[in-house]
């Protein structure tokens, strides 16, 4: 886009008054600056109120997780009543912020997650190069999740499922579920120091299921990985982004999401995948049980799913409303 270009910040600035970002903001505007994004609410207190003297530069913001507090308090209606608009994934992440945060609804616009639709083509092949490197043959369920590795993600919840339908399936148990494998796939990431990837190693170590679980880096083969599951699962506590979901149901996937903020209407009702409730390992475990046995089910909801990501979440169409929006708010800044 000729008419956009971007200055990065070298540190984040505090929630609130920053003093040093004022004087950094200040000189960027001098230089020419009009137009300001930031996908961080929590440091719009450090950005709105030093642009209320700066009425032709205009201001938007992200919000990716529902709000659970009420923000009509005095200070948040002085930063909120100096942004243009507020972007939000889905629609009812919407009605939450508008319930939530002292902002006309028109400013409120929903602008869905985007997946790049060429490169999560599943007409592209590789699966039988993955699930060979796997070890993992026809036979086999593979039910896989994606994300850093991190307790929000809840690939702790994910393992539990993973040992509790292993004890069924080797105690003999007389459900029609096919010898499975379970890959979970992340980035590095440590809590207090504490590595989460080793928190998860050690808990399979617990449950005896190392043969079962492959831990694998992300890399740029992520579109061939995702298509060698069998099963997606998203089992984050808390609502996210949750793009990798997305990119499954685009690799004609099947999912199973956690049923936290705005994941249940990715999924409609149950026409592309499943939810379950946050945390609940054994709710999990039903519901890829059932799937599991169900193929002619996971290849109609997989179908079914990459033709709603064709129609609704397309990279392009998401990069379009957005430059629509920011022409928008640039215009009426302009004027003033």
């Amino acid at each position: 886009y000729p008419n956009v270009s971007v200055i990065s910040l070298e540190s984040r600035p505090r929630d609130f008054f920053c003093t040093s970002f004022r004087r950094f903001l200040g000189q960027q505007i001098a230089e020419g600056i009009n137009f300001i994004h930031s996908h961080h609410t929590s440091i719009l207190g450090s950005v709105a109120p030093w642009l209320w003297s700066h009425p032709r530069v205009a201001l938007l913001a992200s919000r990716y997780v529902m709000c659970e507090r009420d923000k009509h308090d005095p200070l948040n209606r002085l930063i909120y009543g100096r942004v243009d608009a507020l972007l939000v994934t889905s629609e009812s992440l919407r009605r939450n912020v508008v319930f939530t945060h002292p902002m006309k609804e028109r400013r409120v616009k929903v602008v869905a997650p985007g997946v790049d639709l060429a490169r999560f083509d599943p007409s592209r092949g590789g699966v039988e190069e993955r699930r060979a490197a796997w070890g993992v043959d026809s036979g086999t369920a593979i039910i896989g999740t994606v994300g850093r590795f991190h307790s929000s993600n809840g690939q702790d919840v994910f393992l539990k499922a993973a040992a509790g339908l292993l004890k069924e399936h080797l105690a003999g148990k007389k459900f029609e579920v096919p010898p499975l494998k379970f890959v979970v796939v992340g980035e590095p990431a440590s809590e207090g120091g504490v590595s989460a990837l080793d928190e998860l190693r050690s808990m399979v170590r617990q449950f005896r299921i190392e043969e079962y679980v492959i831990f694998e880096p992300y890399n740029d083969r992520i579109a061939q990985t995702i298509q060698a599951f069998d099963i997606f699962v998203q089992p984050r506590l808390r609502e996210g982004l949750g793009l990798a979901a997305l990119e499954a149901m685009a690799m004609e996937r099947a999912v199973v999401l956690s049923d936290s903020g705005s994941f249940k209407e990715w999924v409609r009702s149950e026409e592309f995948g499943v939810t379950f409730r946050p945390g609940d390992a054994f709710d999990l475990q039903r519901r890829l049980r059932a799937l599991a046995a169900n193929p002619v089910l996971r290849t109609e909801m997989g179908r079914l799913a990459r033709a709603h990501v064709l129609q609704h979440y397309d990279r392009e169409a998401r990069i379009q409303r957005k430059l629509e929006i920011y022409e928008r708010c640039f215009r009426v800044r302009q004027s003033i």
